[in-house]
């Protein structure tokens, strides 16, 4: 839950979240990220497995001036549980500048 983009480059976006408030009975094994480029994309494309223990994960390989919808799902032996998306897109951009 909270999913959030903590840090924003040209190239990459670093993505945060809280654990989920209930596991529904059985230990996390695993956070699964997915990305979707708001212009190219008609869906969302897997990233990466993450730790049940990590809470952050970078997104890299994005282009500059490219928007990007963000969502994780929590995983355990029961499956995935509905994913935490993002409220609105994040721009891949120079943190910087005018």
């Amino acid at each position: 839950m909270n999913l959030r983009g903590v840090e924003v480059d040209a190239t990459n976006i670093t993505l945060s979240w809280d654990a989920p408030a209930s596991d529904g009975g059985a230990p996390l094994s695993a956070y699964v990220v997915e990305k979707k480029d708001v212009k190219r994309a008609a869906d969302y494309v897997f990233l990466a497995n993450v730790s049940a223990t990590t809470l952050q994960y970078k997104a890299t390989r994005l282009f500059e001036g490219c928007e990007y919808m963000f969502r994780v799902f929590a995983e355990n032996q029961a499956g995935l549980s509905p994913p935490c998306e993002l409220d609105k897109p994040i721009k891949a951009r120079i943190p910087y500048g005018s």
